[in-house]
């Protein structure tokens, strides 16, 4: 009697996982952080594809449309600093530009405030050079070309109820200090909602 070739239903209704792309504005730091969520397997965490476009926040934004105009995306995701752009025009054009087809991610002033947020809360505005002076508090020996997941992956949950306290501080959005990496860092681990 020949063998029954048909596969078990559990096999055959595998969940579809969204795919997310995230365009950074820098080659360091940032990636190093969010390479973390690459290549893990569950339903509920989307699979993640990083690009870098090391510019000012407009290109990063305009790379990312043409990217996720692609279709090959379900969601596309900027990453990018307040840094030095804010006084140019650059900064507002991105946001806007953006609009409501992009989830942006944006530090203000820094990537740095975010991981600051892992150790302590940060209420009063800061500079990056601030952020980075009192990150070394925590970690002394940090190097934002060698960053280590392991020394921020404990406190994540932490750092993301210190930035929604931040964010809920705050009349309108982007303003210093300020980040919405906690809503990615969400959506990559697969904690929250679609945004």
């Amino acid at each position: 009697m020949p063998r029954n070739r048909t596969r078990p239903d559990h096999w055959r209704q595998r969940e579809r996982r969204d795919k997310i792309l995230v365009v950074i504005d820098a080659e360091e730091t940032e990636r190093q952080y969010l390479e973390q969520f690459k290549g893990k397997s569950s339903p509920t965490i989307p699979h993640v594809k990083i690009v870098t476009k090391n510019k000012d926040p407009l290109t990063v934004v305009n790379h990312a449309i043409r990217l996720f105009d692609s279709g090959d995306f379900d969601e596309a995701w900027c990453v990018f600093d307040e840094d030095d752009y804010k006084d140019g025009g650059t900064f507002q054009k991105a946001i806007a530009t953006a609009g409501k087809r992009l989830r942006l991610a944006v530090s203000c002033p820094c990537f740095e405030l975010w991981l600051l947020l892992h150790f302590e809360e940060c209420g009063s505005e800061l500079n990056q050079k601030e952020a980075r002076r009192r990150l070394r508090k925590h970690l002394p020996d940090y190097d934002k070309s060698a960053l280590r997941c392991e020394d921020f992956q404990p406190h994540q949950a932490d750092a993301i109820r210190r930035a929604r306290t931040l964010d809920a501080g705050h009349k309108t959005n982007h303003q210093n200090p300020s980040t919405g990496v906690w809503r990615l860092v969400e959506r990559l681990s697969g904690t929250g909602s679609q945004y």
